[in-house]
């Protein structure tokens, strides 16, 4: 009976913290959300916006090498990202700063092309290679947020590795689905 209540115990941990991680997740994912709106929204002229996109640059060309280092950039560039978000408290800081420049990119796109800011969001925010970003993003951010109040040893660290991990693999798969979306949407 002693070892039913004892796995019983340990089964109700693992789920609290399951459900005290998908909370934090969520959190996140609200805020990295609100971070775009954000900086999407920012009121721009179109000498504003197209020096905001020339300070951000941007690989052109459809041919396969040029489409290999747009992939290689969007991924490099979004794994930095989660990198910085595991940082305890400043990563998180600095990765809601960046995801409201993103957003700022995002209004000089929609500027720079005739579109309304808002439209210009909205129609970004329906590609669901964004979201597989935006899930990305928010795991590293909770891990980051949580590793403040979890780590002990290093054993604390090993789940935190293997969640980075999976963080990784959505990074690259929606780094190789964006370069082509952009590719195609190019020729």
């Amino acid at each position: 009976m002693a070892i039913v209540k004892n796995i019983k115990t340990k089964l109700q941990y693992v789920l609290d913290c399951v459900i005290e991680r998908k909370k934090a997740n969520l959190i996140c994912l609200a805020v990295i959300v609100c971070a775009v709106f954000v900086g999407a929204l920012v009121p721009l002229s179109k000498v504003e916006a197209e020096a905001l996109l020339k300070e951000y640059g941007v690989v052109n060309g459809t041919g396969f090498y040029e489409i290999l280092a747009r992939i290689g950039l969007i991924f490099c560039s979004n794994l930095l990202i989660a990198l910085l978000m595991m940082l305890p408290v400043a990563g998180q800081i600095a990765g809601v700063y960046t995801l409201y420049r993103s957003g700022m990119v995002l209004a000089a796109m929609s500027v720079v092309h005739g579109v309304s800011q808002v439209e210009g969001l909205f129609s970004t925010l329906v590609i669901p290679v964004v979201w597989l970003e935006f899930y990305a993003f928010s795991i590293a951010m909770t891990e980051g947020a949580l590793l403040i109040f979890k780590v002990r040893n290093v054993e604390t660290l090993k789940p935190v590795c293997v969640r980075f991990l999976f963080c990784v693999i959505l990074l690259a798969l929606a780094a190789v689905l964006e370069g082509t979306i952009v590719s195609l949407m190019n020729v």
